[in-house]
């Protein structure tokens, strides 16, 4: 540790009257060595980063009923270095037909509001919910959810029994891709039929360069 002294002058009219300041400062010898290995935060930083947050909350139109997820803090680097192809202003998960870097929420609970009793939603692992769509009477939710290899439609009631639309992938691209018609009891959907294998990429150049 080198001591350092600062001097000041302090000006007044034409007379200089000096003043002295003694402060210690920490001068490293030399350049710290470049980190070349994965490093991690202390503990105590880590206890911070991940305690817990606040869950996201859908309410229920009567209000009666909350649906609540955990958000996904720290989503894997496998995911965030995953493919996409940036379509007119956006990034597609070509996997999912998604956005790449959309994460949804985990551990789906259904709250009563008058009496606070929870009913644990049985949804797969790993799976995330996106977003909730109620219908008007509070009574049934859809659930869209995210899966490994597809975006999926759950639908459920508040007694929290809940059931998985079976051989149906959602497309999200172009709106919202689920929403209950007036009846109340059917859902009007933005589905993908079926997808083939992903086309080869161009062999030349989109454009001409400039010369």
């Amino acid at each position: 540790m080198k001591r350092i002294i600062a001097v000041a002058i302090l000006s007044a009219s034409y007379v200089a009257l000096p003043f002295f300041v003694e402060a210690t400062y920490n001068v490293p010898e030399k350049d710290p060595l470049p980190v070349t290995t994965w490093q991690s935060p202390r503990e105590d930083l880590l206890k911070v980063l991940h305690a817990s947050r606040l869950p996201r909350s859908w309410t229920s139109p009567t209000g009666k009923h909350l649906l609540l997820g955990d958000p996904v803090l720290y989503p894997p680097l496998a995911e965030l270095s995953a493919p996409m192809h940036k379509l007119a202003g956006i990034r597609v998960n070509p996997v999912l037909n998604g956005y790449h870097g959309q994460y949804g929420y985990t551990s789906p609970q259904l709250v009563n509001v008058d009496n606070g009793t929870k009913l644990r939603l049985d949804l797969p692992a790993k799976s995330e919910v996106y977003t909730v769509k109620w219908t008007v009477d509070g009574q049934r939710f859809a659930l869209i959810v995210g899966h490994s290899d597809h975006i999926g439609l759950w639908v459920g009631s508040v007694d929290g029994a809940i059931k998985k639309i079976k051989d149906l992938a959602i497309n999200p691209l172009l709106g919202s891709p689920v929403s209950w018609l007036p009846n109340q009891e059917h859902l009007l959907v933005r589905r993908i039929p079926s997808r083939g294998p992903a086309p080869d990429p161009p062999s030349h150049t989109s454009r001409p360069k400039n010369h």
